[in-house]
Order: structure tokens, then C-alpha cells, then sequence
């Protein structure tokens, strides 16, 4: 918010040290990431509009920070299984934000068909489910992540993006408004 709001009246030095801040909360977290690009976009598009380079520059910016983060995300996955044969599971963190505001919940039951491209549509989540619950609960049908076969797991954290993006097109306003209701 200080890099959209507030960009004009800081120091150079405090300009790079918010963009760094950005990028750091991008790398470190999913959530974040869909932030920053909803946010930057939305904020760009305003810039536009009013032709205004104070707002174009930092929101520019925050989306960058979020496109830095997908791209950090998929090389640190690429390099480790590169350097150890491994697969990387991050929780899916996005998914399970997603998930507890309701427009996941929402696109896993009016979207899923057998022919789903998405493997969570397998496992459908009952009720009311916090994130950490999702997350963490290794109990069917609250759980979601850790209830996982690991195949299964390894595929829903790899669809994160692609799943938030197929949410966020069906359900635009529930999503935003979620997401936002999330950094407050």
C-alpha cells in the first residue's frame, strides 16, 4: 500500500528498500504473490486512465514483484530438481486462502467434471474449512493437502497458479474481495 499510495513523497533509497520488501514477501509467500499482481494490476490500469506516471511506476512495480515471484518460485523448483532429483512440495498456500474465502470452494462444486484439469476437483472439501485446516488437517474431507497421496499433493501445489487464476475468472469480485479481506 505504501508503494502505491505514498511512492511521490519517499526517498529514492526508501523507493528501492519497499520494491525490495515487495519482492521478499513475494518470494516467501504465494499469497502475496496473487496480491501484488491483482493490486499492481488493478493500480496500472488506473495510471492509465489518468495518465499518471506517480501511480504507473510503483504499480509497475508491485506487479513486477509479483511476476518475481512466480518466476522464483518455479526456479527454486527447477533447480532443486535438478540438484537433487527431487520434487519440491510447497504447500499450496494461495489455494488454501482461496479455499477458506469461498470462491474455491465455490469453483470446486459448480466446475469440477470428471474431465477437470485441475486434480484437486478429486477431492472435494466440505463445509466451512480455514486455511490451516486445509492445509494442514490429514483427515478427509476437511483436510485437503496433507490428506493427499503424495502424487496428488505434488500435482495441487504445482496447479496453484493455473487453480487461483481459473477461480479468479469465474468468480473476479468474490476473489478480489477475499484476497483483500485476507491483508487487512
Amino acid at each position: 500500500a505504501l508503494m502505491l499510495v505514498g511512492w511521490e513523497r519517499e526517498r529514492l533509497a526508501w523507493r528501492y528498500f519497499l520494491f525490495g520488501v515487495c519482492l521478499f514477501a513475494a518470494f516467501a509467500h504465494s499469497t502475496a504473490v496473487a496480491v501484488f499482481l491483482i493490486f499492481g494490476a488493478g493500480a496500472l490500469l488506473i495510471a492509465a486512465k489518468r495518465r499518471s506516471v506517480f501511480v504507473a511506476v510503483p504499480a509497475a512495480l508491485v506487479l513486477l514483484a509479483g511476476l518475481g515471484g512466480m518466476a522464483g518460485e518455479t526456479t527454486f523448483g527447477a533447480v532443486t530438481r535438478i540438484t537433487t532429483g527431487a520434487e519440491t512440495v510447497r504447500p499450496p498456500f494461495l489455494t488454501a486462502r482461496l479455499i477458506e474465502d469461498g470462491s474455491a470452494r465455490r469453483y470446486l462444486a459448480e466446475h469440477c467434471a470428471d474431465d477437470s484439469p485441475f486434480t484437486l476437483c478429486r477431492y472435494p472439501v466440505a463445509g466451512d474449512v480455514t486455511a490451516e485446516i486445509f492445509l494442514w488437517n490429514e483427515q478427509r474431507p476437511q483436510g485437503g493437502f496433507k490428506a493427499l497421496p503424495v502424487p496428488d499433493a505434488v500435482a495441487v501445489a504445482d496447479e496453484q497458479y493455473r487453480f487461483a487464476f481459473a477461480v479468479a475468472r469465474a468468480y473476479p469480485v468474490e476473489t478480489v474481495v477475499g484476497l483483500g479481506r485476507s491483508i487487512v
